[in-house]
């Protein structure tokens, strides 16, 4: 392999005097337009190359992701997203604000979720994009309204938290029954997922996946997207190595609430980097 004929080609150039090393400095290898090749061919045993790390795909994604606008689903559904990767660079925290109105002034419920992701590779089909795997494992739910709360509490099975006993602005963990049927959501889930990093107007910008049109689950890896959805602005850093708790998620949807419309939220985006964090929500009903 590859790295059998390195190994190799570096043995055939090794120097065995200080003589050769000598020689060497006086007369450095050309490698016009590639100061890394240089770098690495002007060097040796006795001067290894000292190379400058560049951030890891993981360190830009790390930190809180937000919507910029009240966002529109296929299905009629509104929402604000506050996605987060954490440092350690395979976990992640998300809270979805799912309203009534076009405008995301009429809250209907939230979504909070917890999980890991793994980076797989580089998108063979799309340029600058990235391939992801995302499991969600822990899952709760706040109504907010009288419609899904009713709704919720009419439901008497074991797969959607504790039944009948919703009630308005309490937000319940649905975890231990494997998700919430009535929503369309079980876990663990796993999603095949694409994701885009770019800089735009001096700001951090994230696309993420947009679902198949024809309603296919992202489950599946053929499914994966090929397109994205809004993108979201970076607003703050992950100081912490760990997952926050549940807890930290309800002092941000507070803090995002104070900011949710359109004309808050780019006013709300130059304070959210002193808010604590979270992260990425990918369910296959509602991304």
């Amino acid at each position: 392999g590859g790295g059998v004929e390195f190994t190799t080609s570096r043995f055939r150039g090794r120097p065995s005097n200080g003589n050769q090393w000598s020689e060497l400095e006086k007369h450095p290898v050309e490698t016009e337009g590639c100061q890394v090749c240089g770098t690495i061919a002007n060097s040796n045993d006795f001067l290894p190359p000292v190379l400058h790390q560049h951030g890891e795909q993981s360190d830009f994604m790390s930190g809180q992701w937000v919507s910029e606008r009240c966002e529109t689903r296929q299905n009629g559904q509104f929402l604000t997203r506050m996605l987060t990767f954490l440092r350690d660079g395979k976990s992640w925290q998300c809270q979805y604000d799912f309203y009534n109105d076009p405008l995301c002034r009429d809250s209907s419920f939230t979504i909070y979720g917890k999980g890991h992701y793994l980076k797989e590779r580089k998108s063979p089909h799309i340029p600058s994009a990235t391939e992801f795997i995302f499991r969600t494992t822990n899952l709760k739910i706040e109504p907010k309204d009288v419609w899904i709360l009713q709704y919720l509490n009419t439901y008497e099975g074991t797969q959607c938290g504790k039944p009948k006993s919703w009630k308005l602005g309490v937000e319940q963990d649905v975890t231990f029954t494997g998700g919430c049927i009535t929503l369309g959501i079980q876990l663990p889930n796993i999603e095949y997922e694409i994701i885009k990093e770019e800089y735009l107007n001096g700001k951090e910008i994230l696309f993420v996946g947009q679902k198949p049109s024809d309603g296919e689950s992202t489950q599946n890896r053929k499914n994966r997207p090929t397109s994205f959805q809004s993108p979201l602005v970076k607003c703050g850093k992950v100081s912490q190595m760990n997952s926050p708790s549940f807890g930290t998620l309800k002092l941000e949807q507070e803090y995002y609430e104070n900011n949710r419309t359109e004309n808050r939220i780019s006013s709300g985006l130059q304070k959210c980097g002193n808010a604590l964090l979270l992260f990425a929500c990918l369910l296959s009903r509602f991304l």
